[in-house]
This record gives structure tokens, C-alpha cells and sequence, in this order.
């Protein structure tokens, strides 16, 4: 059995629905389909989740322009579209009368944002011929249980809806792209031969096209441990959580593109698989860090002097990213927050007070920039040739991090060279004719 699971990209119009149904036809084995709601059309440029979300009052960047009548009439014409494209007239009309509900009824913000899932699982189960199975019924908080849970389902090929379950008897929702959490979880209760996540690139990228300026090469093998390293270092194209259900049962994940079914895309696994011309699984990193540097003569001498370092950030509900020291001084990386800046000010008096330091910095405007690969650790000259790439650039580097395990080298630089970085790195590392645009 196969889990195929479709994002928002891939479910955004008719053109690309007729594609995902062909995918479906052409696959040999029994499969489940799990989709997300859909994302954003060349007609109505907003993703569906943020338009059910602005009925309930929620505002984000991506919907602030709306009013909440502007949102309800961009779904219902979003639906409308999908089903009458699809001659479903009647699960139209229902769709429809649901969505009016949706601001008649006390509705929860969960139950809210989870119904675009729900909408399109169960117009795809028409257009597949296949039974819908609601996630409500079988997916709970806890990962045992809605193991347990999906035993239940006897069919063997069916479609189910991403990001939500049930609580409580209340809907609950995963954080955004949980749907592919929801796709690994159905992986792992029925032991998938494979988990194919469907979506608009040809798999994962060596590094952001949005600074690389051209399409990068596409990575075609990496391990659980170095996508988990490049989620934590800003790629964003699997959800980081939905590793845990498939290496529990070492599945095998394809990152695959809707639009060019033919590519065959990423697959990630517990095995290492990296040319040798490469060394690398992948450039990521992103902007908005600040840092902290504490300097204290005979420092290392000083015992419990990191643990009060770590405790007056955990005090101020704050989590750091990296650390790195020398006998004489410690630096903290930080994501510069909101919160972090409120409690900026309480946060510099209280390491005043307490660790007396002969110096204490705060630098804003840092990014940070990983090259990330298991094979990193048996191949000498890793850091030096990255540091020297950084110098011939002319980047300056303000800390480094580099852990025993080597899966990943991070370098923080200034803001204003971040994308600088990323370039050189992506030429030394991936392709040597690379030139910025």
C-alpha cells in the first residue's frame, strides 16, 4: 500500500486536479490519498485555509486586505468552481450551504480552518471513485492511539483529509502543512511500501531558488537527519514533524511534482546516498537572528556559569538556536522575535546582574547559513573550505557552528550578505558555472 499525499498546489484549480487524478489512476497499488485544502488560484490568489481563517477574525499577512464577507464569498466561488468544473452539482450545494454556516454557527477557529481539508477530500473521493474516510474519526493528539485508531478502516484504497483529527470530541488541527504529517501517520499504521508527497517542484532543491535566482538542482537522495537539519534551517518543503511516524518504521519518502510526474524527485530514507562530487545534502538558512555575546575573564573556571546563561533565557520564555564558546566568552543565538525584543531590555540587565561579565554584546541584523550531510563527518576540509569560500567572498563571519556529529556547518553572517552566501556556497559546493543573476 502507497500513501499519496497532495498539497494545496497540486489541488489549486481543475487543470491541476485532472492531473492528481490521473496520478492516481496510473498507480498500480492500493493506495490511500490524502489532501490538503487547496492553495492559491491565478483567479483567487489566496490559499483556502487563510480565507476560512478570516471568517473567524483571524488575520495574517495573508488575508489582512480581506473583510470577512470578502472571504466568505471567495470560498463559496472557489468551491463553486471546483465542483461545477467537475459537473458535482449537489456536493456544490451542500459545500456551499456549510460554508454559510461556518459564520452562523459558534464554530471553533480549529473546526474552521480544518474544512477546506474536509471539502476537498470529499470532492476528490468523488471525482476517484474511491470511499471518504474522515480524519476526525481516527486521527487524535497522540500518535499510539491514532495508530490504533486506523486498524478500524478495511478499505484499501480511500480518501482521507490532512491537518485534522478529533480531541476531545473537539476538531484539533496540526500546525500548518500538517497534512503531511497526517500522510506519515497513515504510513506508519499501515506500513506503506511508500509515502509519496505530491507538490509544485521537482523535489527538494540544494538551495532557496528564490536567492539562487535560477532552479537549482534537485537533491535526489538524502536521509531523515539531514531533511530534519534543513527544516530547522528554514527549508520549508516537508513538515519537520512528520518525520517521526516514518522513521519509526524506516518509510520511504518521495517528494514529487505534480506538474512533472515523470521527475523522479527525492527520495529520503535512513540511508546515506550522496555523489561524491557533491558531499553536501543541501544550502539552507534565513535571516532574522540577533545574537548575544557574554566575555568574562576566566570564564571556563567559573562553574554553572552556561546553565545561568540558559536559565535566564528559559526565565524569559525564550529558546536559543546555537551557542558556541571559548575559554573566555559564550555566544547565544537567538530569533529576533517580538518577545525577544520585549524582554530584550529585562534580558541584558538580568545577565548584568547576575554573571557580571567584563563585556555583553547584542547583535542584530544575523542570518544564518548551514550547509548540511551525514558524509560531511568522514570528509576533511568541510569547514575550512566552506570558511574560505565565505573569505573569498568577502563575507564576514561573525560566529560559526559546528557539532561533533557534523551533519551540519553553520555560519552566522550579516543580514545584508545573507543571500551572498548562500551563492557562493552553491557554487563552491553544487555547480562551479553558477553565476548570480
Amino acid at each position: 500500500m502507497k500513501i499519496l499525499k497532495f498539497g494545496g498546489s497540486s489541488l489549486a484549480s481543475q487543470e491541476q486536479i485532472t492531473k492528481v487524478i490521473d496520478i492516481v489512476h496510473n498507480e498500480a497499488e492500493e493506495c490511500a490519498v490524502v489532501v490538503s485544502a487547496p492553495g492559491k488560484d491565478k483567479e483567487i490568489p489566496y490559499k483556502v485555509t487563510d480565507l476560512l481563517l478570516r471568517l473567524r477574525g483571524e488575520i495574517n499577512k495573508s488575508n489582512n486586505d480581506l473583510t470577512v464577507d470578502d472571504s466568505e464569498r471567495l470560498l463559496k466561488k472557489r468551491f463553486s468552481q471546483i465542483c461545477s468544473s467537475f459537473g458535482l452539482a449537489d456536493l456544490e450545494t451542500k459545500i456551499i450551504d456549510e460554508i454559510s454556516s461556518l459564520r452562523k454557527d459558534p464554530c471553533s477557529v480549529p473546526y474552521t480552518s480544518s474544512r477546506g481539508e474536509n471539502y476537498m477530500a470529499r470532492i476528490m473521493a468523488r471525482l476517484l471513485n474511491l470511499p471518504f474516510i474522515d480524519s476526525r474519526d481516527f486521527i487524535t493528539p497522540d500518535l499510539k492511539t491514532s495508530y490504533q485508531n486506523l486498524q478500524r478502516i478495511q478499505q484499501k484504497s480511500f480518501v482521507f483529509p490532512g491537518f485534522y483529527g478529533e480531541d476531545n470530541k473537539k476538531i484539533f488541527t496540526f500546525s500548518r502543512g500538517g497534512s503531511d504529517k497526517t500522510g506519515a501517520i497513515l504510513a506508519n499504521a499501515f506500513d506503506a511500501s511508500m509515502y509519496e508527497n505530491w507538490t509544485d517542484v521537482d523535489g527538494i532543491y540544494y538551495a532557496n531558488p528564490r536567492i539562487i535566482g535560477i532552479t537549482p538542482q534537485t537533491v535526489s537522495h538524502m536521509t531523515y537527519k539531514e531533511i530534519r537539519e534543513l527544516s530547522q534551517k528554514g527549508t520549508n518543503v516537508f513538515h519537520s514533524e512528520a518525520m517521526i511516524p516514518l522513521i519509526e518504521k524506516n518509510i520511504q519518502v518521495n517528494i514529487r511534482n505534480t506538474n512533472n510526474p515523470n521527475h523522479p524527485g527525492t527520495t529520503i530514507s535512513d540511508t546515506q546516498y550522496r555523489q561524491p562530487r557533491t558531499k553536501i545534502a543541501g544550502i539552507a538558512g534565513q535571516p532574522g537572528f540577533s545574537y548575544i555575546s557574554i566575555e568574562k575573564f576566566m570564564m571556563d573556571d567559573e562553574i554553572g556559569l552556561g546553565r545561568r546563561v540558559f536559565q535566564i533565557i528559559e526565565d524569559h520564555g525564550l529558546s536559543y538556536n546555537h551557542e558556541t564558546t571559548s575559554k573566555d566568552s559564550l555566544a547565544v543565538v537567538l530569533e529576533n522575535t517580538p518577545k525577544f525584543n520585549k524582554a530584550r531590555k529585562d534580558l541584558e540587565n538580568e545577565l548584568n546582574q547576575r554573571l557580571n561579565p567584563d563585556r555583553l554584546i547584542f547583535q542584530d541584523n544575523i542570518a544564518l547559513v548551514a550547509i548540511v550531510g551525514e558524509s560531511m563527518v568522514n570528509t576533511p576540509g568541510m569547514l575550512g573550505r566552506s570558511a574560505t569560500t565565505l573569505g573569498n567572498s568577502d563575507i564576514n563571519i561573525r560566529c560559526t557552528f559546528h557539532a561533533p556529529a557534523e551533519y551540519n556547518i553553520t555560519f552566522g553572517v550579516n543580514e545584508s550578505e545573507y543571500e551572498g552566501a548562500v551563492n557562493a556556497l552553491y557554487r563552491e559546493f553544487i555547480d562551479k558555472d553558477y553565476k548570480p543573476i
